[in-house]
C-alpha cells in the first residue's frame, strides 16, 4: 500500500486542477470552477492531496443541518423534533482516475472524518452525511455509512461511531 501525503487546504492560485478528472464530471468542474469561490466566500473547506503542484484527490467539508425525516433512526435517536440536526455535509470527495483503487479515496475519507470528528468537540454535530455521487455509495457503505434514502445516495455515519471508521481506514 502506498503512503500518501497530508492533505492541504486548498490555495486555487497555487494548485493546478487543469488535469484532474475523476469519471464523475460534477465533481471534476466543482474543483475546477467553484471549489475555490466557495473556499473565499467562507462557505465550503476544500483539502487536497498534491502531486508536485496538482491535484491528484480532493474532498469539501461543509457545515449544515437536517431535518428529522431526511436522517436515519439512529441519528434522530433522543434528538428533540422541533430543531433541525446538525450534521457536517461531505460535500465532494474524489480521485483523479490515474490515482483510482490504490487507497487513496480512504486516505482522504479519514481525513475527512478526522476533521469532522476534530470540529464535533468544538461546535455541536450530530452525524456526517454525504451525497454518493457517480455510484460511490458501496465506497462509503464500507465504511459504516447508512442510507437515508431508497436509491441509497444520501448516506450518514454518526459523530459517536468516527473514531472507529477513522481507525478501520487505516492501512
Amino acid at each position: 500500500m502506498s503512503t500518501w501525503p497530508g492533505l492541504v487546504a486548498f490555495a486555487p492560485d497555487h494548485h493546478r486542477t487543469d488535469r484532474f478528472r475523476c469519471g464523475v464530471e460534477q465533481l471534476d468542474v466543482w474543483l475546477r470552477a467553484y471549489a475555490g469561490q466557495s473556499q473565499r466566500r467562507d462557505a465550503a473547506r476544500t483539502f487536497v492531496v498534491l502531486e508536485e503542484d496538482r491535484v491528484i484527490a480532493y474532498c469539501t467539508l461543509v457545515a449544515s443541518e437536517i431535518d428529522h425525516g431526511g436522517a436515519t433512526s439512529e441519528v434522530r435517536r433522543g434528538l428533540s423534533r422541533h430543531f433541525p440536526i446538525p450534521v457536517c455535509l461531505l460535500a465532494r470527495l474524489a480521485v483523479d482516475e490515474r490515482h483510482q483503487r490504490t487507497g487513496l479515496g480512504r486516505h482522504v475519507l479519514r481525513h475527512a472524518l478526522g476533521r469532522a470528528l476534530q470540529a464535533a468537540t468544538e461546535v455541536g454535530m450530530r452525524a456526517v452525511v454525504v451525497d454518493a455521487l457517480g455510484g460511490a455509495s458501496g465506497f462509503y457503505r464500507r465504511f459504516g455509512f447508512a442510507p437515508v434514502d431508497a436509491d441509497g445516495t444520501t448516506l450518514m455515519i454518526t459523530v459517536a461511531h468516527l473514531a472507529a471508521v477513522i481507525g478501520q481506514t487505516d492501512g
